[in-house]
Order: C-alpha cells, then structure tokens, then sequence
C-alpha cells in the first residue's frame, strides 16, 4: 500500500474528510505535491468549494476539473459531484451561501445534489422548500 493511502475502514473516511476539508487555492499555490492545510477556517462548504472550483477554472489556474482532482486530491467524479451545484437555480445558490455557517452546515452536498437532478425549476424550487422547513429545526442542535 502507497505511504500516503490509509487503510480502509474508519482512517479512510478521515483521511477523505481531511482532504475535502483543504483549500483548493493553497494548493494551487504550492509548488511540491501534496497537501498543504489552511490555517484559517479551512471546511468549504460544498457550494463554497464548487464557486472556488469554478473560478480556478475561470481564472485558467486550472486546464480542466481533472487537474482540479489530481491537485486537490480527490476523484474526477468528486469535482463533478461538487461542481454540479451550480446548475441549481440563482435563488437558491443565493439563499444557502447568505445563511451563517452554522446554518449553512446542515445542507449537505448530497440533498443539494437530490436537487440538481429535478427538471422542473417549480418542483426544484418546491423540493428545496420542504427541504427548508425540515431542516429548520435541526439548526440548534
């Protein structure tokens, strides 16, 4: 097994968190392969994560959304994952990134991404509704 590959199991879903959890900026930055962790804050909540993504590859820091995973250290398929919330609607981009961190914590990728796959902009905006008022009451646990 790699130096740098945990063992399946429970260090493997840490070793996945701890890399999700980097700036893809600081890792732009840096010359030597790797991972170089953030002092400051560095969880990026998914829609977070997906604007930084998308301005790498903008800004043409980035040649396509594999080099953002060979760099960052994630799955092809993961990017696309995080990079898919941005085919949500403005509106509701708009209402998750304004809530306080706190708040913003409890929309996961995953019910956000259950979104994405809805046609319908109605039934999109009438799903991340329910989606609203069930998770309402979790935000003070």
């Amino acid at each position: 097994m790699p130096r740098n590959q945990a063992p399946m199991g429970m260090g493997h879903r840490r070793n996945f968190f701890e890399r999700f959890t980097f700036c893809p900026k600081s890792l732009i930055l840096r010359e030597e392969p790797g991972l170089q962790k953030v002092q400051e804050s560095p969880y990026r909540y998914p829609l977070t994560l997906a604007y930084e993504f998308q301005g790498l590859l903008e800004g043409g820091v980035v040649n396509n959304r594999a080099e953002i995973a060979r760099r960052c250290g994630l799955s092809r398929a993961r990017v696309t994952q995080v990079m898919s919330l941005l085919q949500l609607p403005d509106r509701i981009q708009e209402y998750v990134i304004a809530l306080p961190a706190r708040e913003q914590r409890i929309y996961s990728g995953r019910q956000l991404r259950e979104l994405v796959v809805i046609q319908d902009r109605e039934a999109q905006t009438k799903a991340f509704g329910e989606l609203v008022e069930k998770l309402s009451g979790t935000v003070g646990d």
